[in-house]
């Protein structure tokens, strides 16, 4: 991969002190570029309100604070590596704390691929995160999620990621956004479907940032 816009070089300092298998980040909440979206999203009810019905729409919205990583396979094992100059295959696993609308305060997992000098894929969130969810009491996860948002009480939706497109803004700010498919999820949210949108964006100089999910879903 000749020249890669995800990451910056420097972002391998703090990628050697990251490990993979660590449940949830100490990361702190959404920043005050979207604490108005926070405040918007603040409900009483963390498992879902009365709107919650089966055969019903709910329009949903999430915020959430990010760390993400740059992983590649060297020796069967992965480890943190520089996507502008590894010679394979790079995932960007992430995971956040945020609120979201009809399930309050919550926790998000994600996995992607880097498939291009700007684009990534959704790749199965359970690669990196099985154990994690597993002690949420979340299983039997789907490789076409790709990522999860969860809270405390067990209700996660799951998503599957399109095309993921980053656009450098400045050397500490890359902006981003892909298409999303509601896959189902769990207790009130399971088979639920749907579509919606991610935008966001990321620091390349340590992998924190900041993300938005949009999406009208059926509860089925």
């Amino acid at each position: 991969m000749k020249k890669n816009y995800f990451f910056a070089k420097s972002f391998l300092i703090l990628a050697s002190a990251f490990i993979v298998t660590s449940c949830i980040s100490d990361t702190e909440g959404p920043l005050e570029e979207t604490a108005s979206l926070e405040k918007s999203l603040e409900v009483k009810d963390s498992e879902g309100g009365e709107n919650l019905k089966k055969g019903g729409l709910v329009e949903y919205k999430d915020s959430f604070a990010n760390q993400i990583i740059a992983l590649g396979e060297v020796e069967g094992q992965f480890v943190p590596v520089d996507p502008m100059t590894f010679d394979g295959v790079v995932y960007l696993p992430g995971n956040g704390k945020g609120k979201a609308r009809t399930m309050g305060n919550v926790y998000s997992f994600i996995n992607q691929v880097i498939t291009g000098p700007a684009t990534s894929e959704g790749a199965p969130v359970t690669q990196f995160f099985a154990q994690d969810l597993a002690d949420l009491g979340i299983t039997g996860i789907p490789d076409n999620v790709h990522s999860v948002t969860v809270n405390e009480a067990g209700h996660a939706l799951f998503f599957e990621s399109k095309t993921n497109v980053a656009s450098p803004m400045a050397p500490d700010r890359v902006e981003f956004e892909a298409d999303l498919i509601v896959v189902g999820g769990t207790k009130k949210y399971e088979n639920a479907t749907g579509t919606g949108k991610v935008i966001g964006y990321y620091n390349p100089m340590n992998g924190e940032g900041e993300s938005t999910v949009t999406a009208l879903i059926k509860i089925n």
